[in-house]
């Protein structure tokens, strides 16, 4: 059946495939650089659905998500900035000062992808990537209660495509990012008092993906395009968490092409 939906979905030499390839690229390089300083990483979301489903890639998928611990979140930085190659980059809100996100993207250099929406358009880097979620500890309470805010903000106003000829939305934007941060780091004070046996998506994120540590550590390895990453220590349990009945495929009229335009660009 894989091959079959391979074969309508993501033949050798469409589009997509040319961009999984890339995004497997970056994902080899990440993981080389992760394990070679001990950083624990793991596939994640439909990255880690698609290994144990299909081998790799769901034929449809455009994206690869990996996840990491928040508390390695600046040693992960530091590494990947150090030890990425010419043709990648790292892309937080530090190297990118549109960038709002709490999460962070490692870029291909040597492409541009025009996102549905363009939400990326005042991106510094907008070449094929891979995202990084940071997990960590966190009162669902408080995790819902500022997301409810932050999120309308994000999505509504601060990555909107609005003029702003005198600066005044980018200094607002600024503004409105380290105000959160502030009030993410009073929460994660609070969190110490509420400890939980369960991780979840950093402050911030839109996804809000919770699992119990039993479920990912100590990790493992799965096959992906026929290379083995980390993967949670309960595949299975992970993905039944996460999706519920993840062997059931989806209804063709439901799966959904991005179609995204790519430029390649020459090396």
């Amino acid at each position: 059946m894989s091959k079959e939906l391979k074969y309508k979905y993501n033949p050798e030499g469409s589009i997509l495939r040319k961009q999984q390839m890339v995004m497997l690229h970056i994902l080899e390089n990440v993981a080389k650089i992760c394990d070679d300083n001990n950083i624990d990483y793991w596939l994640s979301s439909g990255t880690l659905l698609g290994a144990y489903r299909h081998g790799g890639f769901i034929p449809w998928d455009d994206d690869l998500d990996i996840m990491i611990l928040r508390k390695d979140l600046k040693r992960f930085r530091e590494v990947m900035i150090k030890s990425l190659p010419a043709d990648m980059v790292l892309q937080d809100h530090s190297t990118d000062s549109d960038y709002y996100h709490p999460y962070l993207k490692i870029r291909d250099l040597n492409s541009r992808i025009y996102e549905t929406g363009n939400e990326d358009i005042n991106y510094k880097y907008r070449g094929i990537y891979i995202d990084v979620f940071p997990m960590e500890h966190s009162h669902l309470f408080l995790l819902h209660s500022t997301n409810i805010i932050w999120e309308p903000l994000l999505y509504k106003f601060i990555l909107s495509r609005k003029k702003d000829p005198y600066g005044l939305k980018f200094a607002l934007n600024q503004l409105l990012y380290y105000t959160f941060s502030l009030l993410f780091g009073a929460c994660r004070i609070v969190d110490r008092f509420f400890k939980t046996n369960n991780l979840n998506h950093s402050y911030g994120c839109y996804w809000k993906q919770t699992q119990p540590i039993s479920n990912i550590f100590p990790l493992k390895t799965i096959k992906f395009e026929g290379k083995d990453f980390k993967a949670p220590h309960k595949v299975t349990e992970w993905l039944a968490k996460a999706y519920g009945d993840y062997n059931a495929l989806p209804k063709e009229e439901d799966i959904e092409l991005h179609l995204t335009k790519i430029d390649f660009l020459p090396k």
